[in-house]
């Protein structure tokens, strides 16, 4: 009964997580075709609003800078008669900043006085445009509509200053030329650009007409627009609209300048929009295909994955127990209820176990006195840490420790040996091993330390139990020897060594450090040579 229940899920989830996929896909679909469409060409309308908006700020701002370099250029003009401060100032004017392709000073009666570059040779010539008409009649800052000059053929775009001479008679202008078909920094504004889209930008007046575009052959081309169009455009009203341009559907956003009757088109071709439908309808459509796949796989495989946890529990809960084992148990994935459950008791049971064997093992390695290593545990771990390049091993014992149990008592004894394990804690760094080897008989194993300086501890360690003073235990002071690691083939071998050491310290007075190799060079004193001898 438990298999063809088994085969029945299998089966239900298989159908189940298919038709959520198919029936996902099919909504997800949809709601592109029917939802996804409007909102990209919304975007994109918006986003070319927002641009050509900025672009007109710019546009504005840079008109603006020009109509300033010509005021100033203006006030610095106050008689008609000096001909080299007007050709000066037509060219600081037009070399400065770079506005302008060509400046020119006109009197009052529309004569060219002065020109930059002089290479127009346009000096004397009368000019009879609308532009300079229109200049001479505002007698005040003025832009002109895009026009052809008759001097040069070229499509401009004008803008001029009054000349006033210091009484404020009316001298004429100074006016420059911006070529529109030609390199200007205007041009250069609207044909530098950063867009996502494969934008077109173009400066377009109130009727229609490209006053820029970086296609020197569409300025001055006319682009259809509709009346609602040019109501807004005359109306300076930034917005978005779709146009037909080019025989093309095209996504316009509209930048108004203040200074002008001139707008920033941005414009997107409409089919744009089924570009990026058809690329995200192709990515979903394999994004799709690949759910559908790996669902279809997972559910087959479901009914395998139930019994994984409990298999690899069986597995695991045989071993021996250790941390290992307890990390593996508990990084497996139960993800039911009845796996869970039983993973927790199994890990719950191997942490008492584990925990009770630490327990067991430290009280086989710990001296229950002073919670120091015992003889056991102290030779397990420096048979580990004894592989660095310098090692030194420190034996010391308490000088005269019988008499201080025959006089005091083995309880004052005992409070003595805790007091001098305390100063050994404190005294050696946490790497180091500090062991009692019975009685009052004490050993340290300095990894990574030469002899030189662990006689330097030892002599601190012999200091300080010697000048610990307490008011309800007897002074004592420690005799002490020291040996290299790396003098002995053993570890055995070097605690010998160091208790060499330590009974010459006994035999020349006691409460001193001894080092064995400092032995090794003079004959030893008679107390040394008997080594199995009891401390005193």
């Amino acid at each position: 009964m438990t298999a063809l229940r088994t085969i029945k899920l299998n089966l239900l989830l298989t159908w189940m997580s298919i038709g959520s996929v198919v029936l996902t896909g099919v909504l997800l679909l949809t709601s592109l075709y029917f939802y996804q469409k409007a909102n990209i060409e919304h975007t994109i309308l918006e986003n070319n609003n927002a641009y050509a908006r900025k672009l007109a700020e710019t546009a504005d701002r840079v008109i603006g800078i020009s109509q300033q370099e010509l005021a100033y250029s203006a006030s610095k003009i106050h008689s008609l008669n000096d001909y080299q401060t007007m050709v000066d100032e037509a060219d600081r004017l037009r070399l400065q900043s770079g506005f302008f392709n060509s400046v020119i000073v006109v009197n009052d009666r529309g004569i060219i006085l002065a020109t930059s570059p002089e290479s127009l040779n346009l000096r004397g010539i009368g000019l009879q445009s609308k532009a300079n008409k229109n200049a001479l009649k505002t007698r005040k800052l003025y832009i002109s509509q895009p026009f052809f000059t008759g001097t040069t053929g070229r499509y401009v775009i004008f803008l001029s200053a009054p000349l006033f001479d210091h009484a404020g008679n009316y001298l004429g202008y100074i006016g420059g030329s911006i070529y529109l078909k030609q390199k200007s920094i205007l041009n250069q504004i609207i044909s530098t650009h950063f867009y996502n889209y494969s934008a077109n930008v173009s400066i377009v007046s109130n009727d229609g007409h490209i006053i820029f575009n970086k296609d020197p052959n569409k300025v001055g081309s006319q682009i259809g627009i509709d009346d609602q169009l040019k109501k807004m455009l005359r109306q300076n009203m930034s917005g978005t609209y779709v146009i037909n341009h080019d025989e093309a559907t095209q996504l316009l956003g509209v930048g108004s300048l203040t200074k002008t009757d001139w707008n920033v088109f941005v414009y997107a071709d409409g089919s744009l929009v089924n570009d990026i439908m058809l690329s995200t309808i192709r990515q979903s459509v394999w994004f799709i295909i690949l759910i559908l796949v790996f669902t279809s796989l997972l559910s087959f495989i479901l009914s395998t994955l139930i019994a994984q946890p409990l298999r690899r529990l069986a597995i695991l809960s045989a071993s021996k127990p250790t941390a290992h084992v307890v990390e593996e148990i508990r990084q497996i994935d139960a993800w039911y209820y009845e796996a869970n459950k039983l993973k927790v008791s199994i890990s719950a049971g191997m942490v008492s176990t584990i925990k009770q064997v630490k327990n067991l093992d430290r009280e086989a390695s710990t001296d229950p006195l002073t919670g120091l290593l015992n003889r056991r545990g102290f030779m397990t771990l420096a048979s580990v840490s004894g592989k660095h390049s310098e090692n030194a091993l420190i034996s010391l014992d308490l000088d005269h420790f019988k008499r201080v149990n025959d006089t005091w008592g083995h309880d004052t004894g005992d409070k003595v040996l805790v007091m001098v394990s305390g100063i050994l804690k404190t005294i050696c760094r946490e790497t180091d091993l500090v062991g009692r080897f019975g009685g009052e008989e004490f050993v340290i194993m300095l990894p990574g330390t030469s002899t030189e300086n662990a006689e330097k501890i030892a002599k601190r360690i012999r200091c300080t139990i010697e000048q610990e003073k307490h008011p309800q235990l007897p002074s004592v002071t420690i005799s002490a020897g020291i040996a290299a690691l790396e003098d002995a083939d053993s570890i055995d071998e070097a605690i010998k060594m160091t208790d060499i050491a330590l009974y010459e310290a006994k035999d020349k007075g006691r409460n001193r450090v001894v080092l064995y190799r400092s032995l090794c060079s003079q004959p030893l004193t008679s107390g040394v040579q008997s080594a199995s001898s009891t401390h005193a």
